[in-house]
């Protein structure tokens, strides 16, 4: 198939559309095993810390097949991957049917089913990076709130499929729904992008050398410790404590409704030019932390909902200035391989933060101290963010955006064979020369960007090749401009 070059226009839309409904189908599943997670302590009668296990496992295996996931899609495109996926995720989840023991759905439903809600979830993202330049971070709120829109639909889905029939006969009916990420991802076209390369690196470790992108890795890993134990023992809490099942249920809906208006809010206010990505996102995880440890201080159902609320709409944050912070950080490039990495501290996070608090409760009989802990792991993920927040507010940022600059460059000219001088990497500057008329226009936008990245062009400094460079500096435009796009509308590094 003719690869789509639609990028902020056109086809890219349908490809959030449909990166929308892939987030909602796996994150829908995979943060809503906490209703499992009750209904699975009835069945096998095993310990918390035990059968927290197969509630954490789908969402740890999803993360932690993140770089296998960018390998394949790098390899084969995100089409095949996605439909792929989808169909062994219908397999884990019919498989689980015949379960009879705990053991058996580790590996049907905690294996298999997270495997393929990751092989989905992987090029579902990648594909807005790809899709989207300027409105990336609009675009990434839009796909990113499926999540919000999964947790309002799948617990109250999986109650009533539970109650009309049974918890196993939810499992092949959930199957059969699974199918539809095939044909979603059916839609997604592969993209023409000049500035990546045909011949990325299958498995790439360069990120590691940013301690930026390592603290990152830090913050997610503390913040899914934290926030498995809210989404797996939530509705077990609320059981504890007295409420029915379909009420305790009703708070993972609730947060759902929540993250889905947190992440269209975050989008939205991520546009404006005087945005801090990392003050907004590290702000928010500490106050999403303070909320899941008050959640144990109070028995009243309506003052629990409202702090279940208050930590969806804080967490929307998560998704949606994760992957623009991400693109700052490796530029577009790298993004599939930093993010599968990413992945494998969310997966650790996620597994490790679900069973501790499991254990918490065995021990002490009570929730108190997993959400205390919980929520402290969450505030300091937020604090982790400090130091990267320091190193761009005082280092010179010029230095920064060149080096990813450098970095793109060099990636577009493996594969184009355009001039250093006139390589394009925007659709709207595509075409620009180095004519006088071409740097006028040049200067009107380094004009608008003056104030936040402190450059300051010469008028008079246009040498005989019509190549404009900063005093005592010496960086050509053409490189200038690069920068420029790639590092956006973000304050990030």
């Amino acid at each position: 198939m003719r690869p789509c070059d639609d990028v902020d226009r056109g086809w890219a839309w349908v490809v959030a559309a449909c990166s929308f409904a892939l987030h909602m189908m796996t994150y829908g599943l995979a943060w809503s095993t906490g209703v499992y997670h009750v209904i699975f302590l009835e069945a096998f009668g095993q310990p918390k810390s035990v059968t927290a296990w197969a509630g954490s496992l789908p969402t740890a295996v999803m993360y932690a097949i993140g770089p296998i996931a960018s390998m394949l899609s790098i390899k084969y495109g995100f089409r095949p991957v996605i439909i792929g996926g989808g169909l062994l995720t219908s397999a884990g989840l019919c498989l689980s049917y015949f379960a009879t023991s705990l053991y058996y759905l580790f590996f049907t439903f905690g294996l298999l089913t997270g495997a393929g809600l990751g092989i989905v979830y992987i090029p579902s993202i990648s594909a807005i990076s790809y899709y989207f330049d300027e409105k990336v971070t609009l675009a990434s709120g839009i796909a990113a709130s499926g999540v919000g829109v999964g947790n309002i639909v799948y617990p109250a889905l999986i109650r009533w499929l539970v109650n009309k029939y049974d918890w196993k006969q939810s499992f092949l009916i959930l199957g059969a729904l699974s199918l539809h990420t095939c044909v979603f991802g059916a839609l997604i076209k592969p993209v023409k992008r000049p500035e990546i390369t045909e011949k990325q690196p299958i498995l790439d470790i360069t990120p590691f050398k940013k301690k930026g992108y390592v603290l990152l890795c830090v913050n997610v890993f503390l913040y899914c410790c934290g926030i498995s134990a809210l989404y797996v023992h939530l509705v077990a809490h609320a059981e504890t404590i007295g409420f029915d099942a379909d009420h305790s249920a009703a708070l993972i809906s609730g947060l759902g409704l929540a993250n889905l208006i947190g992440r269209f809010a975050y989008g939205a206010i991520a546009q404006h030019p005087r945005c801090n990505a990392f003050v907004l996102y590290g702000g928010s995880f500490i106050l999403s932390g303070i909320f899941i440890c008050l959640i144990p201080a109070t028995t009243n159902y309506w003052v629990i909902l409202i702090f279940a609320l208050c930590f969806g709409l804080l967490s929307g944050c998560f998704g949606t200035l994760l992957v623009p912070i991400l693109i700052s950080l490796l530029g577009l490039h790298r993004f599939a391989n930093g993010y599968g990495c990413l992945l494998i501290f969310m997966a650790a996070g996620q597994l490790i933060g679900a069973s501790l608090a499991g254990a918490m409760y065995d021990l002490t009989g009570s929730y108190t101290f997993s959400f205390v802990v919980g929520g402290s792991l969450a505030i300091v993920s937020g604090f982790v963010m400090i130091q990267p927040y320091c190193y761009v507010k005082h280092h010179n940022k010029h230095d920064v955006i060149c080096e990813i600059a450098v970095e793109e460059k060099n990636a577009l000219a493996d594969s184009t064979d355009l001039n250093p001088l006139s390589f394009r990497s925007h659709r709207d500057i595509v075409n620009m020369t180095v004519s006088l008329e071409s740097l006028s226009a040049v200067k009107r936008i380094l004009d608008i960007q003056r104030s936040r990245l402190s450059l300051n062009v010469p008028k008079n400094n246009v040498d005989m090749n019509g190549v404009t460079k900063f005093r005592n500096r010496g960086k050509p435009v053409h490189k200038v401009v690069q920068a420029l796009k790639v590092f956006g509308s973000t304050d990030t590094v």
